[in-house]
């Protein structure tokens, strides 16, 4: 626990000086059912508070030592990303990554 302690205050100095510096920070989170699901609103708030612009929440693709873990179903997909976009103008899913590319473009 200490170490995932340390690691997530060294991941979240890493995005703040980031930010300071100007720079454009996307954060991508693996949704994991019964493990993250209940947190992602959280995270996504903080990210956003140290200066994220993307957030893009992804499913978990249970391979390897998660393979005993379901994949998320769509529909607990769809209700993280809707419960976290209220932080981000430019929060990323599959449908409007075109969008956000153009904007990106003009």
């Amino acid at each position: 626990m200490k170490d995932a302690k340390i690691l997530i205050e060294k991941q979240l100095s890493g995005l703040k000086k980031g930010t300071d510096l100007g720079m454009l920070i996307k954060i991508k989170s693996i949704l994991i059912p019964n493990i993250n699901d209940s947190h992602l609103i959280e995270i996504s708030k903080n990210i956003k508070e140290l200066g994220a612009y993307f957030h893009n929440i992804i499913p978990l693709i249970p391979l390897s030592e998660l393979n005993h873990v379901p994949a998320p179903t769509c529909e607990l997909l769809r209700k993280a990303r809707n419960q976290c976009e209220k932080f981000y103008i430019n929060f990323v899913f599959a449908s409007n990554i075109e969008q956000i590319h153009v904007q990106f473009l003009v």
